[in-house]
């Protein structure tokens, strides 16, 4: 795993082997590995990797940590995409008044 992970970090240093190296660490089984891909995502995140992102910021069983990440990514791209995303993730429907609501809490928020 560390090697593999060491291996990574050098692509996304390299610039033509950047978004593959960026795509492949989203699409990663290990926590540590979508980390990695999504920390360098909010430097610069290339158009093909904005499905992946959304799909992380929007999946609830995402660990809360990536998924903060991944909405992190998706306000710094500036992508008409990426902000319908943002939207929908914040997006409660309507009251019954007919109201625009929030989003609910996600269960691992806490008031302090």
């Amino acid at each position: 795993m560390r090697v593999r992970r060491e291996a990574v970090k050098l692509a996304l240093k390299i610039p033509a082997e950047r978004e593959r190296a960026l795509l492949g660490g989203l699409q990663d089984a290990d926590a540590r590995m979508v980390r990695l891909a999504l920390t360098a995502a909010l430097e610069q995140c290339p158009p093909a990797a904005l499905p992946l992102v959304t799909k992380l910021a929007q999946d609830h069983a995402t660990a809360s940590e990536l998924r903060v990440l991944a909405i992190k990514v998706l306000g710094r791209t500036g992508n008409t995409t990426a902000l319908e995303a943002l939207l929908q993730i914040v997006d409660g429907g309507t009251s019954w008044l007919g109201r625009a609501r929030l989003a609910a809490r996600s269960s691992k928020c806490s008031r302090h």
